[in-house]
């Protein structure tokens, strides 16, 4: 004699599929943010960098042809041409003869984003 089973059923049901893409997009959506955050933090860094060798290589420019020579201007002619900077040259005496305090400050869009200092 035949028994009349009841019908398994397999799969997930409607709610548990919605539950689970909800998490699913709740993971996705921080992933994005961390990565856009990630990309701009990199792109910071990036820009600094070239910021400080910019700054390092008009202070080499200053300690080998010295400062009377420099233009204070601002002028980057005597550089390779770079768009993204300007650069702002300040000379200070100090209380030592023949020793000037030189500041470089390198800006982006006319905000400073990075300075160096030294004594010639």
């Amino acid at each position: 004699m035949k028994k009349n089973r009841s019908p398994v059923l397999n799969g997930f049901t409607l709610m548990e599929v919605l539950v689970a893409l909800a998490i699913l997009s709740i993971a996705l959506v921080a992933i994005v943010t961390a990565n856009a955050a990630l990309e701009n933090t990199v792109m910071t860094t990036e820009q600094k960098i070239s910021a400080s060798l910019f700054a390092h290589n008009i202070m080499a420019h200053i300690q080998a042809f010295g400062i009377d020579k420099y233009d204070q201007a601002g002028d980057d002619s005597i550089f390779a041409h770079n768009d993204d900077f300007e650069y702002d040259v300040q000379v200070d005496a100090t209380d030592i003869v023949n020793l000037r305090r030189v500041k470089v400050i390198i800006k982006n869009n006319g905000m400073p984003i990075y300075q160096e200092e030294g004594f010639f």
